[in-house]
């Protein structure tokens, strides 16, 4: 289920628990009280995966390397400006930036 459909379904008790990640994580905890019944912690560190087709993989690998190039720009920017990436995608993902 997508975020907002497995917290209200959280909320309207028709599933015990769920999987889910930050900011999500953090908005559901905050309003509803949940709490953490295990995560990742010592076991992997936060990631994200990027998929491409074969085809497009192989026809383009320069693309590939300017897209993850400007990908770790980004999180260089970003690691050092919680706040500010948290204002950024506040509105993007309808979801209250809380510090």
């Amino acid at each position: 289920m997508p975020p907002a459909d497995a917290r209200a379904a959280f909320e309207q008790k028709k599933v015990d628990a769920w999987a889910i990640w930050d900011p999500y994580f953090a908005a559901a905890e905050q309003a509803t009280g949940a709490r953490i019944l295990t995560d990742a912690t010592n076991i992997v560190e936060n990631r994200e995966f990027l998929f491409a087709s074969q085809t497009f993989a192989k026809k383009h690998p320069d693309r590939l390397k300017v897209v993850l190039e400007e990908i770790k720009k980004v999180d260089e920017w970003a690691k050092p400006r919680p706040k500010e990436v948290a204002q950024i995608l506040s509105p993007l993902i309808g979801i209250d930036a809380v510090f």
